[in-house]
Formats: C-alpha cells, structure tokens, sequence
C-alpha cells in the first residue's frame, strides 16, 4: 500500500513491493565525488513528508539537497535546497505535523554546522547546532511524531558523547547517552506505537 524509494545516481520509485522501479528524478548532482568509484555523486538520503506524501527530500554524498512536492507524476519537478556546505549528507527528518519545517544532517571534518533546519519548505536554511560539538560529523536525526523532540547520532565527541536531543525544534541541543559505549550512532529508531 506504501510506495518504496531507492537511491542511486538517481530516484527510483515502486508501487509495487520491489517488483519494478521507474526513476521519479533525473540525475541531479553530477558533482566529481573522488571518494566513490567513478567518482559519480549519490543519492544518501531520502526522506518522505508523513503529512505529504507527494513531498520528497534527498541529498546526495556531494551535500546537495533537492526537493519536490509532486514525486508521483511522471516528470517530477525539483528544487536544489541552498544550503552551502560540501560534505556528505547522512540524514534528513521532516517534521510529521509540519512538512515545511525539515532538517539535515552533514557529516565530513571542518568547521561548518552539522544541523540546518527550514521552516520554509527548503527556501532558507539556519544553523540548529547549539549545544554540539564543534566539527564532529553527524549521522543520523529523528523526529518523535507525538511530541516533535529530535533525535541526533554523531561520531563520539570529545566528551565521549554520541547521542543527542533537542525539545526545542532544534534551537538547542544537550547530551543524552549516559550508559551508552563511546562509539558512533548511524541510525535511530522510535517504537511510535509504545510511546504513545
């Protein structure tokens, strides 16, 4: 009943369970990545509007992000997503009640914000960084659909924190992974029907 996505180069889209895939994009970032074979840029993470299914975000290994609102005509229109920084993009959570508000993560060494936020459906971005740690990539966000709080895995940082929450739409985030290994977090998932 729900459609899958598969990202290459491209977007690829199947109403079928998997049995045939159509591309819903064009290769949008052609961008030279000297760290994958043949140095094509690829798709690394894509994200679907819970409250639109026709909105769809990806962003490629280059740190592109595109969107669309119409990813089930046969020529969807997209939009490159201005956000600035080169590095891989490991995440993207859209916010369930609101598919205006989404936010990426960015992984890669230097000094820029791993988090960006727009509350304007991709037309501007903001910094959402305050509280983590300076150049530590991020891997990963989530969003509880209940209550909005965020959910971010990064690389360990230098306070031996790899797990972080914002209750504040991403204005402020503080440390929470008491307990946990000094490892990285690549991925976080929320049991919805026992938080509720």
């Amino acid at each position: 009943a729900h459609p899958l996505y598969h990202g290459t180069n491209k977007l690829y889209r199947s109403t079928n369970d998997a049995v045939e895939w159509v591309p819903a994009s064009e290769i949008l970032s052609t961008d030279p990545t000297d760290e994958i074979e043949f140095g094509q840029d690829v798709i690394t993470a894509i994200a679907i509007a819970p409250s639109d299914p026709e909105r769809v975000y990806i962003g490629y290994y280059s740190g592109k992000v595109f969107r669309t609102d119409d990813v089930t005509v046969d020529s969807p229109a997209w939009f490159e997503c201005a956000i600035g920084v080169s590095a891989p993009l490991n995440g993207i959570a859209i916010d369930p009640s609101n598919s205006d508000t989404t936010y990426v993560v960015h992984s890669g060494f230097g000094v820029f914000a791993r988090v960006h936020k727009t509350d304007s459906n991709g037309l501007s971005w903001a910094d959402a960084d305050t509280g983590l740690p300076d150049g530590v990539p991020a891997n990963t966000i989530v969003i509880e659909e209940d209550n909005g709080k965020l959910w971010l895995g990064t690389d360990p940082s230098p306070g031996g924190h790899s797990l972080f929450i914002s209750t504040d739409g991403g204005d402020s985030w503080v440390p929470f992974s008491r307990g946990l290994p000094y490892a990285s977090v690549f991925q976080i998932s929320i049991d919805a029907l026992h938080c509720r």
